[in-house]
C-alpha cells in the first residue's frame, strides 16, 4: 500500500492509502480538522496521480457514505455487506490525462 499524507504546520493530519492499483483502503482525518476539505483534497491527490485508473473502489463507514457520494462516488450494489458501504467512483472519459 501506499500511503500519502496531509501536513497543517508540520503536523499530519490527514491520510490515504492506494493498494491494489485502485482500492482505497484508509482515508482518515483527525477529528479536529474534519469539514475542512481535507478528505476532498486528499482524495483529488490520488484520482489525479493514479489517473490510468478507469474505477477507484473504497468500502465507506456509514457515517461518511454521503461525503463520497457529493463527491462523485456510487454505492456498488453489486457488493454488500454489513459493516461497510462499498463504493466506487467511475472516471469521466473527458477526466483521463493523457
Amino acid at each position: 500500500m501506499e500511503m500519502f499524507g496531509y501536513f497543517e504546520d508540520s503536523k499530519l493530519v490527514g491520510v490515504v492509502g492506494l493498494e491494489d492499483n485502485n482500492y482505497i483502503p484508509v482515508l482518515y482525518i483527525l477529528k479536529e480538522y474534519q469539514h475542512q476539505h481535507i478528505g476532498t483534497k486528499l482524495l483529488n491527490f490520488v484520482i489525479n496521480t493514479y489517473n490510468n485508473y478507469d474505477i477507484i473502489t473504497l468500502d465507506s463507514n456509514f457515517e461518511s457514505v454521503d461525503m463520497y457520494l457529493k463527491y462523485g462516488f456510487e454505492i456498488d450494489e453489486s457488493k454488500t455487506n454489513n459493516h461497510s458501504v462499498p463504493m466506487k467512483y467511475k472516471r469521466r472519459k473527458y477526466e483521463r490525462k493523457s
